[in-house]
């Protein structure tokens, strides 16, 4: 069967206003989908650090745990604690962590750290908030010293 000029002028146009109409209903939702939720991460946050790699490898393997008190506002967050658990045992020295610009990005919480211990030194969190359950993070860390970098693994309690 032979199409003529008018019958694929005709099926041309049907197939553009289809397009047009698809189009136009993506172009709504984009405007009018509702905004992914962010997860109320407020609390206290138990935060373990397993060093992986380190200038100096008698850090190799340490792990060290912090309580931090976090607060949030909307995707941003603010925390402090200290240093709770070195090497599975109480810390002689009571180290103390602070972040001010920490951030929810999409599934990721990121911050940057101070920690105020012997010499103040700072480090990086990102870690990915778990589908499963958003109360508990994993991800790595970097850290000024010993120029350390590791995983994180993170509970809010």
């Amino acid at each position: 069967m032979k199409i003529t000029r008018i019958q694929l002028l005709k099926r041309l146009s049907v197939a553009a206003l289809i397009l047009t109409v698809i189009g136009g209903a993506i172009s709504i939702w984009v405007q009018v989908k509702p905004a992914p939720s962010i997860p109320d991460l407020a609390g206290t946050w138990a935060c373990s650090f397993l060093v992986e790699k380190s200038a100096h490898k008698e850090y190799l393997g340490d792990v060290s745990v912090f309580d931090l008190y976090v607060t949030q506002i909307q995707n941003q967050l603010s925390g402090n604690g200290e240093l709770v658990s070195y090497r599975n045992r109480f810390p002689e020295k009571r180290f103390k962590m602070k972040f001010d610009k920490g951030f929810v990005r999409g599934e990721y919480v990121e911050f940057k750290y101070d920690l105020l211990g012997t010499r103040p030194t700072e480090g990086f969190v990102r870690a990915q908030i778990m589908e499963t359950n958003p109360l508990h993070m994993v991800g790595t860390f970097e850290g000024s010293a010993a120029d350390t970098k590791g995983k994180v693994d993170i509970v809010v309690r």
